[in-house]
């Protein structure tokens, strides 16, 4: 319907090809499942260029695909046909058990049971015994497991119901309002702890004025009766009437300061109430906004196993583009590999890169790994593990490694050091990492 035949008969021929393995008239074997990935992989291209406004040519895919897929068939093809006449003689209704032992004899299948162990014990005898012992030793102490390819979208603990698209600048716009709700209420914190502060403060200054009204009552008492024993003892009988309301007037503004340092104390005490309800406050909405922030972060999660589709698609592009066989493994240690959705977008390339290094410069070509005593196809590893505030990624593959007498050529020509200059390997190997050094000897992705 959108005139894009070519793609179309490609997924075509790419469904009869899985109908088939599914039915079983075709064996799924390893060729047949690199056929399909193949086509998966150019389905995904001719995607990306109509994306791009391009329209592709998927006739020399397609070709190439239906060449495949006739040389799987041949097996099948050739096989005879002669159990047909025996099964219209014996009419018969047999289980697919009994099926199955009639096509592949037991012997057989103890046979085919013993080739792939006998197929594994070199790769195994090719490590040595010190270097498995130790290796063991070292992933002891963690556990891996593998990571399962799973869209980015899909949440496995998501309760059912209703599901809604929220656009990824409005989820960051949220994350960010809910890390300044913190930044607010820490201000806050820090207020309502000046404010106690205060009230301290407070609290002693009418403590130390009670304590003084105390003492003037006191000693305006003292001079009081001072006075008037002085009268008493000169002969005088008369007693100034002034004395007595000076007395009075002095007794009751001495009165009147205490109540009002009393009145004081109690202000304080409702102010330190209304402080420690607001604290209280504080605390729970701390942990309100530490669970809408973690909740909002959770949105932008994402696994990371919704990148190993394209990263596997690297792996193979960049082996078909050299001549090699690779695969590539995810695993991860820990409970979690999830982690921020921007992060795995900005890390995605810089990881893809890493991958055809792996390719070009680390994984040897079948037969020298034959040679080697190696298996044909190389192993590149992915570990993700979540490290306390950090996610770690480690890449490694079973290739040769670094070619340190390339690196110290190459950097000799580039002038990083002298022709007759000593360098540890362990500093050599840092060249490496300078812009624009490289030691391969033609340019690829």
């Amino acid at each position: 319907m959108a005139g894009l035949e070519g793609l179309g008969e490609l997924s075509h021929s790419m469904e009869t090809l899985l109908e088939h393995i599914a039915s079983n008239r075709i064996e799924a074997t390893v060729a047949s499942v690199q056929a399909l990935e193949e086509g998966c992989d150019n389905l995904n291209r001719f995607v990306e260029q109509l994306q791009s406004g391009r329209m592709p040519d998927a006739a020399n895919a397609r070709s190439r695909f239906e060449k495949k897929a006739k040389a799987l068939r041949l097996p099948a093809a050739e096989s005879p046909q002669e159990p047909a006449p025996e099964q219209e003689s014996a009419p018969q209704i047999e289980l697919p058990a009994a099926r199955e032992e009639a096509v592949e004899p037991p012997e057989q299948r103890e046979e085919a049971v013993r080739k792939p162990k006998e197929q594994e014990k070199p790769r195994e005898a090719a490590t040595p015994p010190e270097r498995r012992k130790a290796g063991r030793r070292a992933e002891s102490t963690r556990e891996f497991r593998e990571i399962q390819e799973r869209p980015a979208a899909a949440a496995d603990d998501a309760a059912p119901g209703a599901q809604i698209r929220v656009a990824a600048e409005l989820m960051d716009k949220l994350v960010n309002y809910a890390g300044e709700i913190s930044i607010y209420r820490s201000r806050l914190e820090q207020q309502m702890g000046t404010v106690r502060f205060n009230l301290k403060e407070v609290d002693a200054t009418v403590r130390r004025l009670k304590e003084q009204l105390r003492k003037m009552d006191m000693e305006s008492e003292a001079q009081m009766m001072s006075r008037y024993q002085s009268a008493t003892t000169k002969g005088s009988s008369e007693f100034d009437p002034l004395e007595l309301d000076r007395f009075s007037n002095m007794q009751q503004l001495s009165r009147g300061l205490s109540e009002s340092a009393s009145d004081l104390l109690n202000l304080h005490e409702m102010l330190e109430e209304s402080v420690r309800q607001a604290e209280s406050l504080l605390t729970q909405q701390s942990r309100v906004s530490s669970e809408l922030q973690e909740g909002l972060m959770q949105t932008r999660m994402t696994p990371f196993g919704s990148a190993a589709p394209r990263l596997r698609r690297v792996v193979r592009s960049a082996a078909a583009e050299t001549g090699k066989k690779a695969r590539l493994q995810l695993r991860m240690a820990g409970s979690s590999d999830h982690l921020d959705r921007n992060v795995l977008e900005r890390i995605t390339a810089p990881l893809e890169h890493m991958l055809r290094n792996a390719i070009a410069h680390g994984i040897e070509l079948p037969r020298v790994r034959r040679k080697l005593k190696k298996a044909e196809e190389g192993e590149i590893i992915v570990t993700v593990e979540a490290e306390a505030t950090e996610f770690v990624i480690r890449v490694q593959d079973d290739g040769s490694g670094i070619d340190l007498d390339a690196v110290r050529k190459r950097a000799i020509e580039r002038g990083l050091m002298g022709a007759q200059e000593e360098v540890e390997p362990q500093r050599l190997v840092q060249f490496i990492r300078e812009s624009g050094f490289s030691t391969a000897t033609a340019v690829t992705g």
